[in-house]
């Protein structure tokens, strides 16, 4: 069992963003809203819907030290000062469940302040708090599942004088506000700009009355624009100007416009075109809205990603503020004459997560490949880690489980994730069970009551922490949640009848039949094994070892149940079914070697040398033949060609991660992160970069092993981002010898294992300590 793994700067348009490790501060400001009613849980959610725009004027009377603004809201807020946007930041405050807690963050603002006369404007838009009443895939209404209501501002500006007082401008009820351009707007269903609407009245505030969750500094990285894309081409259609952008990713569209007052453009977005050319939009219609009825009282007949933007008759800029989709083409209607492609860019946004990790070698069709993973990775970080960007962009729990150390050799995912924690835990149910998606929306395919989800949707939350241990060495958060992990294994506990788990999702999008008492029943085991880790690394060895031995007990279960002893098969016996007992460690040591060999013999005889995996087992399928010494089959399989796999998927022009194996122009999502988890197969074994195992308690933070697979590449060079710093290396074969070079970051340890005897699998190690090594070795026939 794999139980442990292998293995910004912020640049403001205005004012410096500080809101990372913020101190609690003393709120003298209060929720405001606008006193005309926003939220509305009929078809009037769907008419027009003006956000409120928030202002305070005020002077500096005297010589200024400093201003610090504080900000927050219930939805999404854009703050402007003197008509500059402040920071570079969108979509801001990141959803959470407003029952528990609302971020806030911080920005300095002493060196844009005019000497005397300031505004300060603040545009709120509906966000997560006020959703329209949707019914997701028919069923899921999210006013009914979140904490929702009337979209409000809450703000202080604290300033310090040179004679050191201080006077904070607070929101309260002498702040006005009025409508905004911004006419309609929905995290789904688009934005509506009407750029004429300028001059409305301005009316006083009200106080608002917020949900019961407290105010704490912003704990994961902000969404910004990470990108500006031009179209690489643009055609005309029946309807319009299809524009496309060459890539697949999330954004918004910006345009540039100098047409006549009262001009209305739509802009509708999708991420494929028909054979004709038109845009298709429907794989990227929020929750198989795709029906009159389906969505409920209101609601489109088709719920497209759509924007409209109505003209000034002056210099317009259209840039959706509180809205995202996914798209690679959009399509541009209402437009007089041909639009200048100049003026139109895609404003590509994820969080703002640094880049730790890199990859690259000698074949090309894996750097593609690569740099697919990374956009469907960076497109689903809004936020939450989501699994889609346009028809659901919900935190699911098998996503996450899934593809958590893909992301974290990629990204410095140690602020996400421990925000993504904290969703799972706020979400948790009160008899301990854990939900399909954080925050939860009621969406609870295959759980097992009362909101709870799947076992292996939950187990992200046991698993985030468990990664954020090993690669960050965050232990404090893994002692937190102890006692919520430990009650989400009673949960499962009382939930298992004879140490089995029968009822799951299980291996979501395989081709193969799925048995899900297999897949059930091996989370269970993890879970459990988790469990008694996080006692034994608290120092609890009651408790560690009374879990261990439930472990134990579920162990033989599961053997007894699932494995035939003369075979080595597992149940119905398909790739998944032996990866997942492999994976987990659930195959006797006397049976591993059958086991394993019904598991390559189905690989290379029944299914041609194609897998047939899906969420979980592709990942498993593939750490399962590189630890058992068969990386070479494991990129054989990467890069087969043909259905099923991932050259099929860049051969019928995928630029982004599809959710189904085979190509879909009307039901599933092609960006979707799941099958990701290519990548780190690169990183463990092309690059060879994996933490350090011991089979117990992890090693320290700073222990890696490296030990690449050189069989079937003559290149290869990576980064991984360490506690202290990049590890790289890079590796070239020439003939039958290899050089490499290793930079090691300070307080790192390295195993450096290269092969000497392929037959008997016998390996020279070596310890490399921080600095640059260079190496060369003498490899033996076949490697």
């Amino acid at each position: 069992m794999r139980l442990f793994p292998a293995t910004l700067l912020l640049l403001l348009v205005c004012g410096s963003c500080c809101a990372q490790n913020v101190l609690p501060i003393k709120w003298q400001g209060k929720w405001i809203r606008d006193p005309q009613t926003h939220f509305f849980s009929d078809q009037r959610a769907y008419q027009e819907n003006p956000a409120p725009l928030f202002r305070k004027e005020f002077r500096l009377d005297k010589p200024l030290r400093s201003a610090k603004l504080f900000i927050s809201a219930l939805g999404y807020y854009e703050a402007s000062l003197n008509g500059k946007k402040i920071g570079n930041k969108v979509l801001e405050p990141s959803q959470t469940d407003y029952a528990h807690r609302i971020f806030y963050s911080s920005y300095d603002l002493t060196s844009l302040l005019n000497r005397k006369e300031n505004t300060l404007d603040v545009i709120v838009g509906n966000g997560w708090y006020n959703p329209m009443p949707l019914r997701l895939f028919g069923r899921f209404n999210l006013q009914e599942a979140l904490p929702v209501g009337e979209p409000a501002l809450m703000a202080q500006l604290e300033l310090i004088w040179e004679d050191g007082s201080k006077q904070v401008i607070a929101t309260d009820e002498n702040w006005r506000v009025k409508e905004s351009v911004i006419r309609r707007n929905s995290i789904y269903l688009g934005e509506w700009i009407d750029l004429r609407k300028t001059e409305q009245p301005w009316k006083q505030a009200v106080y608002a009355q917020p949900p019961s969750g407290k105010l704490e500094a912003h704990r994961s990285p902000s969404v910004i624009v990470g990108d500006t894309i031009a179209p690489v081409a643009m055609h005309q259609t029946e309807s319009g100007w299809l524009l496309d952008f060459g890539t697949n990713q999330t954004g918004v569209i910006q345009l540039k416009t100098s047409l006549p007052a009262g001009t209305k453009l739509t802009v509708q977005y999708g991420e494929l075109l028909y054979p004709d050319g038109s845009l298709n939009k429907m794989t990227s219609v929020t929750g198989q809205i795709k029906s009159p009825g389906v969505g409920g009282p209101g609601s489109p007949d088709t719920a497209y990603q759509e924007d409209v933007f109505i003209c000034s008759g002056k210099d317009d800029i259209f840039q959706p503020a509180f809205t995202y989709h996914g798209f690679r083409y959009a399509e541009l209607q209402g437009y007089p004459g041909r639009p200048d492609t100049s003026a139109i860019r895609a404003l590509v946004l994820h969080a703002d997560v640094q880049q730790t990790g890199s990859f690259s070698c000698s074949d090309d069709r894996l750097n593609e490949l690569f740099a697919i993973c990374k956009r469907t990775f960076l497109s689903n970080l809004i936020g939450v880690q989501s699994d889609c960007p346009h028809r659901e962009k919900l935190g699911y729990g098998g996503d996450i489980m899934a593809t958590a150390e893909s992301f974290i050799h990629l990204f410095d995912m140690e602020d996400f994730y421990s925000k993504t924690v904290v969703d799972y835990a706020d979400a948790a149910r009160p008899d301990g069970g854990l939900t399909e998606t954080a925050p939860f929306v009621g969406i609870a395919d295959e759980g097992y009551g009362n909101g709870s989800g799947p076992i292996e949707w939950g187990t992200a939350y046991p698993e985030l922490i468990w990664q954020l241990y090993q690669y960050y060495g965050n232990k404090k958060l893994l002692i937190d949640q102890y006692p919520q992990v430990k009650k989400w294994v009673e949960f499962l506990r009382t939930t298992a009848s004879g140490h089995l788990i029968k009822n799951t999702i299980g291996d979501h999008e395989s081709i193969a039949p799925k048995d899900l008492a297999v897949s059930a029943t091996s989370f269970y085991y993890y879970n459990v094994m988790l469990l008694a880790n996080f006692a034994s690394l608290k120092g609890d060895k009651k408790e560690a070892s009374r879990y261990g031995r439930l472990a134990d007990s579920i162990k033989n279960r599961f053997v007894e149940t699932f494995i035939q002893p003369a075979s080595g098969k597992v149940s119905i016996g398909t790739q998944s079914t032996q990866a997942h007992a492999l994976y987990f460690g659930l195959v006797p040591a006397q049976l591993k070697k059958a086991a394993f060999d019904y598991l390559i013999r189905d690989i290379t005889e029944k299914n041609g040398g194609h897998l047939n995996t899906g969420i979980f087992g592709t990942k498993f399928l593939l750490e399962v033949l590189a630890q058992n010494g068969r990386a070479d089959l494991a990129y054989d399989i990467i890069t087969k060609n043909g259905f099923p796999g991932w050259m099929h998927m860049m051969d019928q022009g995928a630029t982004s991660l599809w959710e189904h194996w085979e190509y879909s122009d009307n039901t599933f999502s092609h960006n979707h992160p799941m099958f990701g988890t290519v990548t780190e197969f690169f990183f463990r074994w092309l690059a060879g970069i994996r933490k350090g195992e011991n089979g117990g308690r992890g090693f320290p933070v700073g222990y890696y092993i490296l030990q690449p697979d050189t069989r079937r590449l003559n290149w290869v060079k990576a980064t991984v981002g360490t506690k202290h710093g990049p590890l790289k290396t890079v590796w070239k074969k020439f003939a039958n010898q290899l050089e490499m070079v290793v930079e090691v970051p300070p307080k790192t340890t390295v195993q450096l294992q290269l092969p000497v005897n392929e037959m008997h699998r016998s390996w020279k190690t070596t310890l490399l300590t921080s600095g640059k090594h260079r190496i060369l070795h003498t490899l033996p026939p076949g490697w």
